[in-house]
């Protein structure tokens, strides 16, 4: 199993995107909104800093209007999803990357 994350930085094709994930039968996304490592670096009382916005803040991802999504899908649909991405949303509007899941327990992921 593999987990992709889609970090998106402008939600303007969201709705379009999600539709066809789930016509090509990708099931159990969530979308966060997510806060810039700025933005929660000056948050006050934060002693902790979400790692999703520490990954935005090492791949420049500034712009606290961006959403991140999580698609739980097979090693070989990796480069499927990858080229569905690239026909929704220009190259310097995303990044995208995914971690290899090996230990998987509950219902939920059958």
């Amino acid at each position: 199993m593999k987990l992709a994350v889609l970090i998106l930085k402008d939600d303007n094709k969201l709705d379009e995107l999600l539709t066809v994930l789930s016509k090509e039968n990708y099931r159990r996304v969530t979308v966060l909104n997510s806060n810039s490592y700025e933005t929660e670096k000056g948050k006050k009382n934060s002693k902790q800093i979400n790692i999703f916005a520490s990954i935005r803040y090492m791949v420049e991802f500034y712009n606290d209007e961006s959403k991140t999504i999580f698609i739980p899908t097979t090693i070989d649909k990796i480069e499927e999803l990858k080229e569905i991405i690239k026909g929704f949303v220009k190259k310097e509007e995303y990044t995208f990357f995914s971690i290899d899941i090996s230990d998987l327990e509950g219902s939920i992921v059958e």
